[in-house]
């Protein structure tokens, strides 16, 4: 692989997603890049799984656009799912 596709489809996100814990076992990508997309432009959502099972280990990752990014770090308080 080049470095261009190490860095993924939306390029290095190192200093631009969102930590997202005590995710519900259940939760899918899907529902909580839906659940984001209330406050902006979601450009990826992942749900961390264990290799073994499949399932959620609760915590994943948003990558949000620039604006939506600014909402979420200036209005922690409205991100309680």
């Amino acid at each position: 692989m080049t470095p261009a596709n190490l860095a993924g489809q939306f390029g290095d996100t190192t200093y631009t997603k969102v930590f997202v814990g005590g995710l519900a076992w259940e939760t899918q990508k899907e529902t909580m890049k839906k659940y984001f997309e209330q406050f902006g432009e979601i450009l990826e959502a992942v749900v961390i799984t264990d290799k073994a099972t499949g399932r959620s280990k609760g915590y994943g990752f948003v990558c949000p656009s620039l604006f939506c990014f600014i909402y979420i770090c200036f209005y922690p308080a409205f991100f309680v799912l």
